[in-house]
Parts: structure tokens; sequence; C-alpha cells
């Protein structure tokens, strides 16, 4: 018996082996459909998918043969791999290399073998799609090019095996950047959002302390008349009304808060009312508007409702007033309007302020991210462009209308109804 000599890039032919990463898996159907189609078509009891590893040869698929694997010294397959064309033995008794082959001799009994080799792309025989009958025989020509089509067939699923596995691993590697990216982006949303609330704080904590200062008074009032029993019961519903009107207020204040500052990144969309975002809204600005002298205007409208995150929606507003805020600081004439207007699928919201309008220059750049016209540390450059993610990402719009005679920005959502889901 004559051993198989291990090929010049055996080194370079076990690694291609092993990067298919598919020694020792289970059987598939894509391999057997092959081995059962080379059987019929060259008419022998056995047929196998052989991979020539360093000390055996393993076999992805067999037709009639129990054993799973064969040392590579006794080998056919390891013969065959030296050469491109298909690789036969007509009858392993009369072939000295082989005629004392355990195989040939032992109970398998091989008398002929033909073999095609597994070339990859790269040009490395991986194994063979072989043939094996216990009766010495040929193939015809017709079979030859058979089993080399179909050894074609068998390395085409081993790269596209390789394939799947570079595809899921990207897909993995994929998945973690895109986890990374949304991380970064809720993020900068949210340092957006406290960026927000910061340039709001001042006003926020007079819009508190204001209602806390009349509670207290009228309570304290109350004590002193009851102690001195001077109260009159007018008088005493007349301080609790307005104590308990001063309560609300606060309430409406930290309402708004709370909507505001929770995280809701991972909320549902929900079926919200319109009024009921710019309570919270206004709640959360009013003192600050009237301490920058701004005179603040919201029409009636009819109410309305949008799919959406309620928080991300209070935050474009929030970005949109301090912008409105810083850059209507120097005017002689300050306001600010909110428009509501609807039609059968469409709600917009205008946010308009006295200024005359942004500058060519400027609108061109003031959505991308870090962009700012504020000094620095007076604003990170984010509200703009964060407002912009938040409003697709809610499925509506944030956009300017340069032709307008004053400051314009349009939020617009599609119109939801009560009880749509989505």
């Amino acid at each position: 018996m004559k051993i198989a000599p291990l090929p010049a890039n055996e080194v370079d032919r076990l690694h291609a082996l092993l990067s298919y990463e598919i020694l020792d898996t289970p059987a598939e159907f894509s391999y057997d459909d092959i081995t059962l189609l080379a059987s019929s078509l060259c008419d022998t009891p056995i047929a196998l998918v052989s991979l020539i590893d360093s000390d055996r040869q393993w076999f992805k698929s067999r037709q009639g043969l129990d054993a799973s694997e064969t040392p590579r010294s006794q080998s056919f397959c390891a013969h065959a791999i030296h050469q491109e064309e298909v690789f036969i033995v007509a009858d392993a008794c009369l072939d000295e290399r082989f005629a004392s082959n355990p195989l040939v001799t032992g109970p398998l009994g091989i008398r002929f073998y033909a073999g095609a080799p597994l070339i990859n792309p790269d040009g490395f025989a991986l194994g063979t799609l072989c043939v094996i009958d216990k009766q010495p025989r040929n193939l015809n020509s017709q079979q030859r090019s058979a089993l080399k089509t179909l050894a074609r067939q068998v390395v085409s699923q081993l790269e596209q095996r390789r394939l799947n596995k570079i595809l899921a691993g990207n897909f993995i590697a994929l998945q973690e950047s895109t986890k990374q990216v949304c991380d970064q982006q809720a993020m900068l949303v949210h340092s957006s959002k406290m960026s927000a609330l910061g340039e709001l704080s001042a006003g926020i904590a007079h819009e508190i302390n204001n209602p806390l200062s009349i509670i207290s008074g009228k309570l304290w009032r109350l004590q002193k008349h009851i102690s001195e029993n001077k109260i009159s019961a007018n008088d005493a519903l007349s301080d609790i009304e307005v104590a308990e009107k001063a309560v609300r207020r606060a309430a409406n204040i930290i309402k708004g808060l709370t909507t505001f500052a929770r995280d809701c990144t991972n909320d549902p969309a929900e079926t919200t009312s319109l009024q009921n975002i710019l309570n919270d809204f206004i709640a959360v600005t009013t003192d600050t508007v009237e301490t920058a002298g701004i005179e603040f205007r919201i029409p009636e409208f009819e109410d309305c409702f949008i799919r959406c995150r309620p928080a991300e929606i209070i935050q474009i507003l929030l970005n949109l007033l301090n912008n409105s805020v810083f850059a209507t600081q120097k005017l002689p004439q300050k306001w600010i309007e909110l428009k509501v207007s609807s039609d059968e699928n469409t709600v917009r919201i205008f946010f308009v302020d006295s200024g005359s309008g942004i500058p060519r220059e400027v609108q061109d750049r003031m959505m991308d991210p870090f962009y700012t016209t504020k000094p620095t540390g007076q604003g990170t450059g984010l509200g703009l462009s964060i407002s912009q993610g938040i409003a697709k990402a809610n499925q509506g719009e944030l956009s300017y209308l340069p032709k307008a005679a004053n400051t314009t920005f349009v939020l617009s959502f599609p119109k939801a109804r009560l009880g749509m889901i989505a």
C-alpha cells in the first residue's frame, strides 16, 4: 500500500479547510442530495463528500456507507486531491498503490474508485466527491463530466456556508454597532434635553416657588387667625381657595416637568391630545417667557390627536422656545406665537417669534449637529438637529419657512384618531 504524499501547500490547505467550520457537523440535505445524485448518475452503491483533514478523511455526506470517517493513510481521496481531473482506480486489486489497502482487503472490499477534487476559489483541494463500487468498472465521459459538475456544486455549498458565517458575524457586529449608535444617540438626546431644561431652570424654580410662597403665606395667615380666634368662614374659604389654586399650579408644573424629564426612549407611541401636550409645555415655560419680557400667545384651536411620545414633542418645543428667547432678547418687540392648524390628515404647529427670519447662510447649516450661533457655553448646537431627528422618529417633520414675515418653524404630524393603535 502506498500512502499519499502531503500536498506542497498542506498547511495552507488545512487552514482553508478549517475556515469553513464544517468538520464534524451534522448531515445536511444540500450535500446528501448531491451524493444521492452522484450515486445514481454513476450507478455506484457508494457516494461520498470526503474532506481530507490532517490525519483522517471525514465524510460530510455518505450514501451506502456507515462509517463517518477513515484514516487518511488509507484514503483514496488523499491521492485524488493531487490532481485537477477525476481520479479513477478501475480495479484496486490490480493497482499496487491500493492492493494491500485495508479498505480493499477488508470488509468494505473497494474495487472501483472515482473522485473529483473539491477545489475552492483559492485553488486548495479540500477533499473529493467520490463514488465507489465493490466491482471493477469505469466511468464514461458523461459520468466523469457529471461528477466534476457535482463537485463544483459541493464547493458552491461550502462557499455559501462560509459566506453565511461571515454575514452572520457581520450582522451581529452590525447589531452591536447599531446598539452603540442608538445608545450614543440616546445620550445626545438626553444631553440636549437636560441642556434645554438647564436654560429654563431659573424660570422653573420661580414657577414652583411662586405657588409655594402663596400656599405658605395663606397657611400662616390661617394659622395665625385661628390661634387668635379672628377667622371668619368667608375669609377661611377665600384663603383655602387661593391656596388650592396655587397647589394646582404647582402640580401642573411638576406634571409638565415629569412628562418632559422622564426617559421615554423605549416607550411606544401613544395617541395623545395636542392640548395636553401644550398644557404641559406651558406649565414649565410661562415664567421664563414672562421674565424675558416676551408676550406668549396661543390662539384657541380645536383639539386634535397625534401618535407620539409626548415628552419628545415637549423637548422640540422647548428647544424652539430657547432659540426664540435668545434670538428676540434685543428686539424692541418680543413675542412668540404658537398656532395650531389641522386638516383631515395632518396636524401642524407653527412656532413663530417676532424675529425677522434667519439668514440664508445660517438656514443651510442650522439643522447640522453642533452648529450654533450662540456664544460659547450658551448652547450645545444639538437642539435643532436632535429636534429634527425626534420629529422624524415620531413620524413627523420639523421644517423652517424661509418666506414667512417672521421667524417660523413648523412641526407637522399625521393626524390620529381616538382608538388608533398604529
